[in-house]
């Protein structure tokens, strides 16, 4: 499967570039999103330095690559994932008239090119300048779902 990447994936940095444009992020962006100064990740694409393994977990951790493509070359560049809907998971029930609020959070969380430390940064800001408005919210809604079934 590897020869139907370009052959300047043959090293590991040259993977770790391809990886990186295949996401379309800037170098500077892409280094700092997993911890490293722009002149030592350029380090790593060139091959002058070879990278530490807890950059390659962050690469797997936070950008989906696979490791046997990081290590080898081979295969997909990107592990395969379970793709799970936020309808799914984010209900009213669990935030009342916040949901959609909460439904953008999380979609920006799965696709932003930052840190997903980043992410989680500002939802708990977000959640500690609302907490008491969504407790309260929550209260609300499952207090009329609960007269909601009294009724009938």
């Amino acid at each position: 499967m590897k020869d139907k990447f370009p052959t300047e994936t043959d090293t590991l940095g040259s993977r770790i570039k391809f990886i990186r444009k295949t996401l379309g992020i800037k170098q500077e962006e892409f280094a700092k999103s997993l911890g490293f100064s722009s002149n030592s990740f350029s380090e790593y694409e060139t091959g002058k330095v070879n990278p530490g393994f807890d950059c390659l977990l962050k690469l797997v951790t936070l950008y989906n690559a696979s490791l046997e493509f990081l290590f080898f070359g081979n295969g997909e560049p990107f592990k395969a994932s379970k793709w799970v809907e936020l309808d799914d998971i984010i209900s009213e029930e669990d935030f009342g008239h916040y949901t959609p609020d909460v439904k953008e959070l999380f979609w920006y969380i799965r696709n932003s090119r930052w840190a997903l430390s980043d992410c989680i940064n500002h939802f708990r800001e977000f959640l500690y300048r609302n907490r008491e408005g969504v407790d309260l919210e929550i209260k609300k809604e499952q207090t009329k779902k609960q007269e909601g079934k009294g009724k009938k």
